[in-house]
């Protein structure tokens, strides 16, 4: 079939053999080609390699159509069944990143996981490594030049509404939709794309959304990837109701443009959530929310937001010193959340920004105001908000600390060491109060270059507080140990 300036060829399996029956020099001297897979799930990475030496030897352009939310029998017009198609046509290298990004989730995904435990583990990690694009609400106003083998398509059709998302590490809704439907079907969960209409709960029109269905064990539920998305982008790392969300203000809020998509809905149970996220969130990437910062000294520090304790924000915090190499990192507490804010100001403009900006790098996180709590055994260094409305605090004498915060954050079970090859270990010890038979609970970040930082939640009868420092980062809790401590539930015996 021969549409849209493609030959267009249906495939069920990817594989070299079916490759080799195409005949495909037939196809040469300049012409488009468009193999269609339903699913990345039945494509062979080693067929596109094989694809791409053929493709070179017979001048022949050659891109892998996967099908995803894409279905023609849903589209009414000509014009977007078009632009729909275009949308899902990857090139041989880039399908062959994605899938290989999709293979790399895929290997910490536990056999003994039922499908609620993977449903949870798909979106957390979703969330945590593709951030909802802060350029996509002013771009058709920018006049971004398309690139030029998206035909007429914009860059929020390229990139945001597809599997790009997986290389960009940006999306929008339609994307964080396509995304989670591809891996949950890749992972044997039944999975549906619904596109319609947003509303706020006063039922203000907000415009056009994507979300998506699963069905478990015959029970329909919904799920909105972008709404924990803004929850995690906000600094709510530990938000639930975008799994398990109220149904009647879900129909409300989500509008399909095929009202059947809203009949037969049930709310995923709480506790079914809090259990596969204690199971599935061993590891955490915080990638999204490291920042480097510069205060206006010049001085630079890595400051990473790492969730919520007891209300508080936690941060990973290390300076940078002047060959760009890392401190010892702390951890520290403050009522002020830098994520939210540095995303409000790239997606709402905020007038504020530039000023809390200011007082929470030069103030709050001044190295007088870290040294001031050190000195008072805490590490919690207060807030640079001010009681007046868009008030920030300009000096130390003016940042807020409440009793009970310095009461909170006592801690002395936080320690950190940096290994040989220049990655900092910093280990917080707990002891273990849950029904797992070893004496203590540890959370582990590891920062890297990029910056990177990572946490791990790892259980053990060791105290590595009383062993050498140097040996429990670079052998115990080396990289290695803690990739495979994923296999084991956590555990380093």
């Amino acid at each position: 079939m021969n549409k849209y300036g493609y030959d267009i060829i249906e495939c069920k399996k990817l594989d070299k053999e079916f490759v080799d029956k195409l005949n495909i020099q037939k196809y040469g001297n300049n012409r488009k080609l468009a193999i269609r897979v339903k699913n990345t799930k039945y494509i062979d990475k080693n067929a596109l390699k094989y694809l791409e030496s053929i493709k070179n030897k017979y001048n022949i352009d050659i891109k892998i159509s996967v099908i995803g939310p894409y279905n023609d029998d849903e589209i009414d017009n000509s014009i977007k069944k078009e632009k729909y198609f275009l949308n899902t046509l990857y090139d041989l290298k880039e399908l062959y990143k994605i899938i290989s990004k999709f293979e790399e989730i895929e290997k910490l995904i536990d056999p003994q996981w039922d499908e609620f435990d993977i449903v949870v583990y798909l979106a957390e990690t979703i969330v945590r490594n593709i951030m909802y694009d802060p350029e996509y609400i002013l771009m058709r106003n920018k006049g971004i030049e398309i690139p030029k083998n998206i035909g007429e398509q914009d860059k929020a059709d390229y990139y945001d509404r597809t599997l790009r998302g997986m290389l960009t590490r940006k999306s929008v809704c339609a994307g964080f939709a396509t995304i989670f439907k591809e891996l949950a079907n890749r992972n044997g969960i039944e999975c549906k794309y619904v596109s319609g209409i947003s509303y706020t709960e006063n039922g203000i029109r907000r415009g056009g959304h994507a979300w998506n269905l699963i069905k478990i064990n015959g029970i329909i539920y919904p799920v909105d990837i972008t709404k924990k998305n803004t929850k995690y982008r906000n600094g709510d790392f530990s938000n639930i109701d975008d799994l398990s969300c109220d149904i009647e203000k879900f129909k409300e809020t989500h509008r399909p443009h095929n009202k059947n998509n809203n009949i037969g809905l049930t709310k995923l149970d709480e506790d079914i959530i809090k259990k596969s996220r204690k199971k599935t969130t061993i590891r955490k990437h915080y990638n999204s929310t490291t920042f480097e910062l510069i205060r206006s000294d010049k001085s630079k520090f890595v400051l990473s937001q790492i969730g919520t304790y007891r209300g508080l924000y936690r941060y990973l915090y290390s300076e940078i010193n002047s060959d760009g190499s890392y401190s010892i990192p702390q951890i520290l507490f403050s009522e002020s959340n830098l994520v939210k804010e540095i995303n409000n100001k790239k997606i709402e403009e905020n007038d504020h920004f530039e000023q809390f900006m200011a007082s929470f790098t030069n103030v709050l996180f001044s190295v007088k105001n870290i040294m001031d709590s050190k000195k008072n055994n805490t590490k919690y260094i207060g807030g640079c908000e001010l009681s007046t409305k868009n008030g920030y605090a300009q000096n130390t004498a003016e940042i807020k600390k409440t009793a009970s915060g310095i009461k909170k954050i006592k801690l002395d079970n936080i320690k950190s060491k940096k290994r040989d090859d220049g990655s900092i270990v910093t280990l917080v010890q707990f002891i273990n109060k849950t029904s797992i038979n070893y004496k203590y609970e540890y959370y582990v970040y590891v920062l890297s270059k990029g910056p990177y930082v990572l946490e791990y939640n790892i259980y053990s009868n060791s105290d590595y507080f009383s062993m050498r420092s140097s040996f429990v980062v670079n052998s115990i809790l080396s990289d290695e140990n803690l990739r495979e401590s994923l296999n084991h539930k956590g555990i380093i015996k």
